[in-house]
């Protein structure tokens, strides 16, 4: 087949899930001999394609930043990139393509430039009107009603999540297919550099609660002098971080890796750290956790409505759920004085991460892009 993906973002120019899943299986579909092709926003200098691992990375707009002044997603970015994809496909066609619901109006630029291409939506979220107005303010009912179109434009609908399937139209298709991990790659023996050292890896985005987790080291200070945070992403809460940070006098003990580090890099630092925090209210899946889990990291994943990490854990076993500052910091405090039960349960979490393997997601990926294809309209 060739296939398409569709997002503006693209890895490893940009760290998200998103475009982390994506080439992730891009570059597997193409080592199984698809014609594999990624359509976003030109990240780098010179050519406009580049090609790697068999995979042709196409800057089919320039580049804009994705977000404002106030660290929310941009409104003319998402216009721009669609508007470029738009002219991209009516020269360029393919057998089947793929494209992130977010920023929505890419979906339907590739809908009107190739009405008979099946297409196929993928779910990273559904954050509905309420989830919109706590992002954007009352400039979120443009992009609710936008998603709410958007439920219904295509009759192939994946999500990675049942968190995000519960919130689609009960009489729309919708198939869950989770996200993965290179088990093999992060199943590196481990040398954590002490037993207090916290690790989070992700964008530095308000979301994200990175500031409950640096008030939870500030609280743990006292009892585990030795106790450390690495946080490794970049993101527009990082000045906030750093006022905090410095704020509480936590210099010595956090550390901010905010540049785009190798996956070599990244492994390193599962590799150094004793447990994994994700304090994010908001997340379609948590592609780190699972990473953090092959990496036999103990987790702790906030439980909150709009996140379904928490949902990738078996409770007391493969990690842990906290809601609260307070139970953050008494779990982070079990783990400290818990050294041999906490590798236990890495342990643990590292046979259940097996399950999301790369290798086995892709499989379902490309039955599921197979059977799009044979929905093809005649020309």
């Amino acid at each position: 087949m060739n296939i398409a993906f569709a997002y503006d973002c693209i890895y490893p120019f940009s760290h998200g899930g998103g475009e982390k899943r994506i080439w992730e299986l891009s570059r597997r579909l193409a080592a199984r001999g698809h014609r594999v092709s990624i359509l976003g926003q030109k990240w780098w200098e010179g050519d406009d394609t580049l090609v790697r691992e068999g995979v042709r990375i196409v800057g089919v707009a320039p580049f804009r930043p994705l977000f404002n002044a106030a660290g929310h997603r941009s409104f003319s970015q998402p216009v721009f990139y669609a508007w470029h994809l738009f002219r991209y496909l009516r020269t360029h066609s393919f057998d089947v393509m793929e494209c992130s619901n977010f920023p929505y109006l890419s979906c339907f630029a590739a809908r009107l430039a190739q009405p008979r291409t099946p297409i196929v939506v993928c779910w990273l979220e559904i954050r509905g009107l309420r989830g919109w107005l706590r992002y954007n303010g009352i400039t979120g009912v443009f992009a609710a009603v936008l998603e709410t179109i958007c439920l219904r434009l295509s009759g192939f609908n994946t999500a990675n999540s049942s968190v995000t399937t519960s919130r689609f139209p009960p009489d729309r298709p919708i198939r869950i297919i989770p996200n993965g991990v290179d088990s093999r790659f992060f199943e590196a023996a481990r040398k954590p550099s002490s037993p207090f050292a916290i690790l989070n890896v992700g964008r530095l985005v308000p979301h994200k609660r990175l500031d409950m987790l640096v008030d939870a080291v500030a609280r743990l200070r006292e009892a585990f002098p030795s106790v450390s945070l690495t946080l490794v992403g970049d993101g527009s809460a990082k000045a906030a971080l750093v006022e905090q940070v410095s704020r509480l006098g936590l210099e010595s003990c956090v550390k901010i890796v905010d540049t785009h580090p190798s996956d070599d890099e990244v492994m390193a630092e599962y590799g150094r750290a004793s447990v994994f925090v994700l304090p994010s209210e908001q997340e379609g899946f948590g592609i780190v956790l699972v990473e953090a889990m092959a990496a036999a990291l103990p987790c702790l994943v906030r439980i909150a409505p709009d996140s379904a990490s928490s949902g990738l854990i078996d409770q007391g076993k493969t990690g842990f759920g906290f809601r609260s500052l307070p139970e953050l910091v008494e779990s982070l405090r079990w783990v400290f004085l818990h050294p041999d039960q906490a590798s236990a349960i890495g342990r643990n979490a590292r046979e259940a991460a097996r399950v999301y393997d790369w290798e086995r997601i892709t499989d379902i990926t490309e039955s599921f892009l197979a059977e799009a294809f044979s929905s093809r309209s005649p020309r």
